[in-house]
């Protein structure tokens, strides 16, 4: 289980950091809107923590995606691998964590 769950946070934060910078928004302009740190949404984009409940709505409409989205977060992950918004890697699966390639 462990795997899955370092997985899903770095998942979950390679998306969110894709979605802020198509929005074309800094972590520092995301978190003003948001009335966080930008060390807040530092933590999310490393896969750290996650935005506290009451801010998905919010998030949602800064970033443009939809709850849907925000909760599966890996729902549009292989178009954005195609269209080169986040790295290529592979899954090792000894730690569970997403290796990053130069492919």
């Amino acid at each position: 289980m462990e795997t899955t769950t370092g997985l899903n946070k770095q998942t979950f934060a390679a998306f969110i950091a894709a979605k802020r910078k198509a929005a074309g928004m800094t972590q520092e302009e995301l978190a003003r809107q948001l009335y966080v740190t930008h060390t807040t949404v530092s933590k999310w984009e490393r896969g750290l923590s996650y935005p506290d409940i009451a801010l998905v709505p919010e998030v949602c409409r800064l970033l443009g995606i939809t709850e849907h989205e925000f909760f599966t977060a890996c729902d549009d992950l292989q178009d954005m691998l195609d269209e080169g918004m986040i790295p290529r890697g592979y899954l090792d699966m000894g730690s569970g964590r997403l290796v990053l390639t130069d492919e």
